[in-house]
């Protein structure tokens, strides 16, 4: 199903009780788009935000919010890894940059720390990919 805002941006996918509910697509009139899970309305669940710029985000939402689990690609050599709360970077990311990993401290989306890491002492899980 598909749904017009007088904007130009418009949603298409599951509606129920004129609500957006379960898989669906945004797309939004800046040309970012959002797939992915939706929930009364908002994104939540797992889904992917692509925004014009190339920048991507897959992972979960809260509330449309990046929230849990998280990859950012900032560009097609930089990706980071972790944890998002309320949209914003917390704790410890792992990052890949022009084939170099670093371990990233972030306080409410701030940046404490940066230290180049081997990849060996990453987490298989929480190792970050360009591809």
């Amino acid at each position: 199903m598909k749904y017009e805002y007088p904007s130009g941006s418009y949603y298409e996918g599951d509606i129920v009780d004129e609500k957006f509910e379960g898989n669906g697509y945004f797309y939004f009139v800046n040309g970012d788009v959002y797939h992915g899970n939706f929930e009364n309305d908002m994104f939540n669940g797992y889904g992917e935000y692509m925004y014009k710029s190339g920048m991507k985000y897959f992972g979960n939402f809260e509330n449309d919010e990046f929230n849990g689990i998280g990859t950012l690609t900032l560009d097609e050599n930089c990706v980071e890894k972790g944890k998002f709360q309320k949209g914003k970077r917390v704790g410890k990311f792992y990052q890949l940059d022009n084939n170099e990993y670093y371990l990233v401290i972030y306080n409410n989306d701030k940046m404490e720390r940066y230290e180049k890491i081997e990849k060996e002492k990453i987490p298989e899980e929480k190792i970050p990919s360009t591809s």
